[in-house]
């Protein structure tokens, strides 16, 4: 079971338990609420929680949030100076190759912000549940982790053509196979995650 508690700006108040312990030394998941004094929404964060001798120590994990952000933003610093690069460079680098490459770039971008505006949501209390902004949000996670992953599938398969193939296939419809892998197979998939979320509503 979860364990739901009140957050203040300066310290956290656990002794609120809204829900009964299962007995388990520790809880990887427990809700740490979040109240916002001017919508007086309130809001989710994650929290690690271990169970010491009958108490229950939680952790809002804001350092590693922090560093999170730290390292998110070196990451987006390097894609950006990467895109930067093959912009500069396009009759080296923007081949059939480069382009896949610059698609998965864009793609690992918006990943990175994704995950970003989810790891500053604690300080910025930015989307709140329940509201059209989580939901888009959400759709565009799931759109990003999607297109990344795909657009790695594209990758895989270019290395794959170029090793084996000989360089035979190296056509501009080879390249809208890599694009329609990359965003369009994302794009289906969010679409029937779409429609099972209306029909569930």
């Amino acid at each position: 079971n979860e364990v739901i508690s009140v957050w203040m700006p300066n310290s956290i108040d656990f002794t609120d338990n809204l829900a009964s312990s299962d007995h388990r030394e520790e809880f990887f998941k427990c809700l740490d609420v979040t109240r916002d004094i001017l919508t007086d929404q309130v809001y989710p964060v994650v929290a690690s929680c271990v169970q010491q001798d009958q108490l229950l120590i939680c952790q809002a994990g804001e350092t590693e949030r922090i560093v999170y952000l730290v390292f998110g933003l070196l990451s987006v610093l390097a894609i950006v100076l990467a895109l930067i690069v093959y912009g500069l460079l396009p009759k080296q680098l923007l081949n059939i190759h480069g382009k896949v490459v610059v698609g998965n770039f864009i793609s690992c971008l918006m990943f990175l912000l994704f995950l970003m505006t989810t790891y500053s949501s604690c300080w910025t209390l930015w989307p709140l549940p329940n509201t059209v902004s989580c939901q888009l949000l959400g759709y565009f996670g799931y759109y990003s982790t999607m297109s990344m992953f795909s657009w790695m599938l594209a990758l895989c398969l270019d290395l794959f053509c170029t090793f084996f193939k000989s360089g035979r296939y190296v056509t501009s419809s080879r390249l809208m196979t890599y694009s329609l892998i990359g965003w369009g197979l994302p794009l289906f998939l969010l679409l029937i995650l779409f429609a099972f979320d209306r029909i569930s509503n």
